[in-house]
């Protein structure tokens, strides 16, 4: 009788708390689904040479709430007379851990260097010594995906490209007003990854970073590219390099040692 005279009075009480759990649901569903509407997946599908020997790097340089953020993923073929590891190889540049083989047709997902989105990678196809990719982020983001590790970008006859003219008496190269090493990423510090990281990218006459001509000529992966190009775009300042005494745009290296100890 004592346990009926419980139920009895924990009934009403259930109810409310079925009826609240069963709104929260509710509600929980609903702002899914609103968060679903508003976000704005962007996809890039890009063509790039299938060289074995190199590792590539792909990537973006956006600008987002007033400040410049870098995003990437390695990869590299492999060339293995193995079939059943026939197929890219494929890895983040934050995340060494997470590593896979990727088919034609099938899409991986993995965080980048920050672990603040999901990225997802669909092979597309490999033929003929090319490779056709794409990557997708979950948010509207502008800009273009490229290959990261390229040659130079086709340089207008008004810039000069100083790793080849440097030397010259009537030139003079950049210098740095302002610079700082960039954050080691969490997953670098933890792997004592050690190591320098290339970039390279035209600086025109204001002294001012071209974005979309940033290309890393040496990597190390662990989000230490981002990190590169994150600080470069946002806490470097340069003077222009000078041709017989008047600012030109160049064309660049700049070295980031990047040591733990």
């Amino acid at each position: 009788m004592l346990m009926h005279n419980h139920v009895r009075a924990a009934g009403p009480w259930a109810s409310r708390a079925l009826l609240s759990a069963g709104t929260l649901v509710l509600l929980l569903i609903q702002t899914g689904l609103a968060a679903a509407q508003e976000r704005q997946d962007t996809t890039w599908r890009m063509v790039f040479p299938s060289d074995p020997q190199r590792q590539h790097v792909l990537g973006t340089v956006v600008q987002r709430d007033g400040r410049w953020e870098a995003y990437t993923v390695a990869l590299r073929l492999d060339d293995s007379s193995r079939p059943m590891r026939r197929g890219l190889y494929h890895f983040t540049s934050g995340a060494f851990s997470h590593r896979e083989w990727v088919r034609v047709g099938q899409e991986v997902r993995f965080r980048p260097y920050n672990e603040v989105l999901e990225m997802s990678l669909k092979l597309l196809n490999v033929d003929q010594g090319q490779v056709e990719a794409e990557v997708t982020v979950p948010f509207d983001m502008p800009g273009q995906w490229r290959l990261l590790t390229a040659a130079p970008p086709h340089l207008p006859p008004d810039v000069i490209d100083f790793n080849q003219a440097g030397g010259q008496d009537h030139l003079q190269g950049p210098r740095a007003l302002r610079s700082r090493m960039p954050t080691y990423p969490k997953a670098a510090r933890e792997a004592s990854v050690n190591g320098k990281v290339v970039l390279g990218f035209v600086l025109d006459e204001k002294g001012q970073v071209s974005p979309d001509s940033i290309r890393v000529v040496r990597g190390l992966g662990y989000g230490l590219e981002e990190a590169a190009i994150e600080t470069l775009l946002n806490e470097w300042k340069l003077a222009p390099g000078r041709r017989d005494g008047q600012p030109v745009s160049m064309w660049i290296n700049v070295e980031f040692d990047f040591s733990i100890h």
